[in-house]
Order: C-alpha cells, then sequence, then structure tokens
C-alpha cells in the first residue's frame, strides 16, 4: 500500500432503502450537497488546507481544538465527547512494501446525529470495503444508525493492526527458527529490527486500545 498525493471528497448519503454517492473537488461544492435528512457519510481524504478543514468546522459547529487535531498529523490516539458530537483519532499502521517499512496514517472520526465524517491523511483504501458494503441493498450499514457505519471505520483500523502484528510475528518466528539452524547465516541485526518494529506496531496500539475502550463504555 502507498499513499497517494491526490485528495478525495466522496458523500455517501443512505438509508435502509437506498444509497447514492457523489465525489466532489471542492469543500464547498460538497458542504452545499449535504442532504437535509437522512443518514450521510462524508468521507475525506488528503486534505490539508486548514482554511478548508475550517469550513468544515464552521458549517457543523465544531471546537477549533477538533479542527486543529485534525490537521495535526502528530495528535495521539484519543476519544472526546463533545456537546453535539463525538471526535474518535485513530492511527492505522500499514507496511509500506515500496519503502520496506511500517508507517501510519492518522485516522479522524466525528459521529454526530445521524452522520460520520472520517478524514485520512492520504487517499489509501482502507475504507474502500465499506463503501462496497453500503452499495448492497441488504447491508447491515444502511439499517443501523450512523453510530454503526462509526463501529465499522474503527474496526477496520484496529483489525489492520491486528493483521500486520500477525504478520510480523511470523517473520519473526521463521527468522528466529533460522537463526537456530547451522543451515542458515542469519545477522542478529535483521532480528532487532523486527523486535524494533513489532515495539512500534505495540507502541502505537496499547493508547488506541485503551481509547477503544473507553468507546466501548460509552
Amino acid at each position: 500500500m502507498t499513499a497517494e498525493e491526490a485528495s478525495m471528497i466522496r458523500l455517501h448519503s443512505y438509508s435502509g432503502k437506498s444509497h447514492e454517492v457523489h465525489s466532489f473537488e471542492s469543500i464547498e461544492n460538497c458542504l452545499t450537497a449535504l442532504p437535509e435528512e437522512g443518514k450521510f457519510w462524508l468521507r475525506v481524504s488528503g486534505i490539508k488546507d486548514m482554511d478548508a478543514l475550517g469550513k468544515i468546522g464552521d458549517h457543523f459547529d465544531y471546537h477549533p481544538l477538533t479542527i486543529e487535531d485534525i490537521a495535526n498529523r502528530k495528535s495521539l490516539p484519543k476519544i472526546e465527547d463533545f456537546e453535539d458530537y463525538l471526535h474518535i483519532i485513530l492511527k492505522f499502521i500499514f507496511f509500506d512494501k515500496e519503502k520496506d517499512s511500517l508507517q501510519s496514517e492518522q485516522i479522524s472520526i466525528i459521529i454526530g446525529k445521524d452522520y460520520v465524517i472520517s478524514f485520512a491523511e492520504h487517499k489509501l483504501g482502507f475504507f474502500d470495503e465499506i463503501e462496497e458494503r453500503l452499495d448492497q441493498e441488504t447491508s447491515k450499514i444502511r439499517k443501523m444508525s450512523s453510530d454503526f457505519l462509526a463501529y465499522r471505520l474503527v474496526d477496520t483500523v484496529v483489525d489492520g493492526y491486528f493483521d500486520v502484528m500477525n504478520a510480523f510475528q511470523e517473520r519473526l518466528s521463521k527468522i528466529e527458527l533460522q537463526a537456530f539452524s547451522s543451515h542458515h547465516n542469519i545477522k542478529p541485526e535483521k532480528l532487532y529490527r523486527l523486535k524494533r518494529k513489532a515495539m512500534q506496531i505495540q507502541k502505537v496500539f496499547l493508547p488506541t486500545n485503551e481509547m477503544i475502550s473507553g468507546i466501548l463504555r460509552k
């Protein structure tokens, strides 16, 4: 998976019986097209301009710190409960094969009355499967409240942690077995690098796990 710099603004309007999706080139055009009734998911990726993010904040009357946290890529995983909305910050972990390194992507999710807005640093495909499910007539996401859509988004991020962690554990176990075999010459530095990467994943996952526990308590 590689990060694309292109931005994406996609609006999903849905109900138990229907689903419509529209793409926009600007936040302004998207905000004027928001449905007055029904549920919607606004998926925003690759938007780094504070003015554009500020227009979303002004439209929904978000706290200024919410917009600052969305723009700040170094924000820690957390959940904030405001009067009219819930703001969740997560870190999506994935392995970039081209760079041969772990990468983290900040995900912000805002849950309001009958809507969800998700913000991602780049245009990546980890929520594409949820879009595909929305397009299915039998989709549970359509029939449930917007909270369920938010739950599925969070669940996708969490699954990403386990996928990467399991892959590293399998790779680490294989190399450790080879290290004890006389038929392989495994350098200690390779083991060290893999263990460091596993520790990096855990360092991000632990606060995220605590934050998710907070969501469940709510």
